[in-house]
């Protein structure tokens, strides 16, 4: 098993992208853990997305979480689309309401986006990664 330590030390404690943009690692096929939060929106692709034993298959679009310490892995994917949110728990302001919220979507099935939902978190997401790149306030 192999441990995944993204963002680097001395990085912001966040990233945003797309698969494409965040490389391979970001669609690994080896069981991993890592140190930080991911939520995944994924929007196209077929496969499987297996965590702590629990295989999900892809059916976008739909949105999963991942907490720190669980295992996880892409299975037999093909045309993976979406993007990635990265995030250490120092990014979160320090309401324990959030890490609870967090744990509790990481142990379940993703959530299935109807056609609403799905415009309003791609509306989400391009709202982070345009800040993100801006590079403005609390960014560094």
């Amino acid at each position: 098993m192999h441990r995944l330590e993204v963002p680097a030390p001395h990085a912001p404690p966040f990233a945003v992208g797309t698969f494409d943009a965040l490389g391979p690692l970001a669609r690994a096929e080896f069981p991993h853990r890592h140190t930080f939060h991911e939520l995944v929106h994924v929007t196209g692709g077929t496969g499987a997305h297996v965590v702590d034993t629990a295989r999900w298959p892809l059916r976008p679009p739909h949105l999963g979480v991942i907490t720190p310490g669980q295992v996880h892995q892409w299975a037999g994917v093909r045309g993976l689309t979406g993007h990635v949110v990265l995030f250490t728990d120092d990014f979160l302001l320090d309401h324990p309401a959030d890490r609870e919220l967090l744990r509790r979507l990481g142990e379940g099935p993703w959530l299935r986006l109807d056609e609403h939902a799905d415009a309003g978190v791609t509306r989400l997401i391009a709202e982070l990664e345009e800040e993100y790149r801006r590079g403005g306030d609390g960014t560094e």
